[in-house]
């Protein structure tokens, strides 16, 4: 089933089949929209079959859809994923969605398993005789792969014949990953063993409905993600973190180093980019941190973005990136690249693993260090959790101002507290002493992000002032707690 929904700072709507949705500051029955250059009835969508149409109704200041100025009460088409401008002010995003309606009010989808465990059982041995015969099948005929071979056993064998949907899905399309991998609703997978599926859908975890049935199925999927980008997993590698070709990271622990089957995580990252302005409209932070924020930036100062997995730490990094001038050169350092900027002069270097045969690994520190000698203005680690931290400070201390950086910590000083410890576990062995006079003289500002119920907020902004009583001072520029 496709449906729409419409993203607008906190609030999710569904657009619905049989009626139109309205958005404006007083309209009836649709979303409201608190400011005074809406107007009263400021824009319509509906839905027509699969497609989104969308409808400026004569608006005082006008719409934009995707860079567009929309005219005055004439029909336009919404893309998949889509941003409106309202008033020149609120942003919305507009999403094509499959196969999700009800999940936000979803809390246990136990009851909702329409198959039995009598059924599972039942499935999973069907599977299992499938996969075994087409295995025997490829061993008599070596031009057979697997695809091919499940096909001729299906053919073949009227007992799994009625189940060809079923078998065909668990070894070869995975129809029911593609499509949660295709929901613009879900922002992450989790796979608990075979049988157990975990998606993220508006900062909360839903249990599916849908499963693999064996542990061969999960792996199959696994290895046809792997196989384009030349990885593999098995005893010898129990534990991959890498990007697929969708843009998506995928981190998968096997069997053999955890319980109850192979563990999955893919991590989906909005195609969409978003600037400080859609922060604002999304409820991160409110106009005056958009300010400080954009000054920060266009004053070349040092940025670590501090919080915790998911709290939008990248997402953060990529609209402060959207704010700096055209004409500086960008260069960004990930093991997984996550960040994505849509300018020229922006260079991504991706970490790289040894192969099978022990050789060739290109790592963080390796990167850091041959980036300094490609001309950067500014220079964008993905996260410092290692080695690569000092290299990333040297930097900052030699006239790549502008920097940016991440790190995991629940504060903005756990985050000062983690860098040092970061430098001191390095093979250079600094003093103590040293490493706080080395951070302090490097960091401008920490900026810690976290998750309120489910929505990712800005928490802290704070000014490094220095070191004072063998202590860096941290002085506090905004507080959302205080809203100040």
């Amino acid at each position: 089933m496709i449906f729409w929904q419409v993203h607008y700072q906190n609030k999710i709507l569904d657009v619905e089949q049989s009626k139109p949705l309205i958005l404006g500051k007083k309209c009836i029955d649709g979303l409201l929209i608190d400011n005074p250059a809406v107007s009263r009835e400021h824009i319509q969508f509906k839905v027509d079959g699969d497609l989104l149409i969308a409808s400026d109704l004569g608006s005082k200041n006008g719409s934009v859809l995707n860079g567009e100025k929309m005219v005055s009460y004439k029909d336009y088409v919404v893309k998949a994923t889509s941003t409106l401008i309202i008033a020149g002010k609120e942003s919305i995003e507009l999403h094509k969605c499959e196969d999700a309606q009800g999940y936000l009010n979803k809390s246990d989808s136990s009851e909702n398993n329409e198959e039995s465990e009598a059924d599972s059982e039942e499935i999973r041995k069907i599977c299992l005789l499938a996969l075994s015969i087409a295995k025997d099948l490829m061993l008599s005929n070596v031009d057979l792969d697997l695809g091919l071979a499940i096909e001729k056993v299906i053919e073949e064998n009227s007992a799994i014949f009625g189940y060809r949907d079923k078998v065909i899905n668990e070894f070869v399309k995975f129809a029911h990953v593609e499509k949660l991998l295709g929901d613009l609703s879900v922002s992450e997978i989790l796979f608990n063993g075979p049988t157990e599926i975990w998606t993220e859908r508006s900062g909360s975890l839903f249990l599916e409905k849908s499963k693999f049935y064996t542990d061969e199925g999960l792996r199959f999927f696994v290895e046809e993600k792997l196989r384009p980008i030349g990885r593999k997993i098995d005893r010898l590698n129990p534990y991959v973190c890498a990007r697929i070709k969708d843009g998506s990271r995928i981190t998968v622990m096997s069997g053999s180093i955890v319980h109850a089957g192979m563990h999955v995580s893919i991590r989906k990252f909005n195609s969409h980019l978003r600037t400080l302005h859609h922060l604002v409209c999304m409820g991160s932070f409110g106009v005056e941190v958009e300010k400080e924020l954009r000054q920060i930036v266009h004053e070349r100062k040092n940025i670590i973005v501090c919080g915790g997995t998911g709290s939008g730490k990248t997402t953060l990094i990529n609209a402060l990136l959207c704010e700096v001038p055209k004409n500086q050169r960008i260069i960004c350092i990930e093991d997984t690249s996550e960040i994505f900027v849509d300018r020229r002069n922006f260079l991504r270097c991706e970490a790289r693993m040894e192969n099978s045969e022990g050789i060739g690994s290109v790592g963080i520190r390796d990167l850091v260090r041959q980036s300094l000698r490609m001309r950067p203005d500014r220079l964008v680690l993905g996260e410092c959790r290692g080695e690569e931290t000092i290299d990333l400070l040297q930097a900052l201390n030699t006239g790549h101002d502008g920097s940016m950086s991440t790190v995991h910590s629940n504060s903005t000083r756990e985050a000062i507290d983690r860098l040092e410890l970061l430098c001191l576990m390095a093979k250079e062995r600094m003093d103590p002493v040293v490493a706080r006079k080395f951070i302090s003289n490097s960091l401008n500002y920490i900026v810690h992000m976290g998750r309120i119920n489910g929505v990712r907020r800005l928490q802290t902004i704070a000014k490094v002032s220095g070191v004072e009583e063998g202590q860096i001072l941290l002085n506090t520029v905004y507080d959302a707690k205080t809203n100040r």
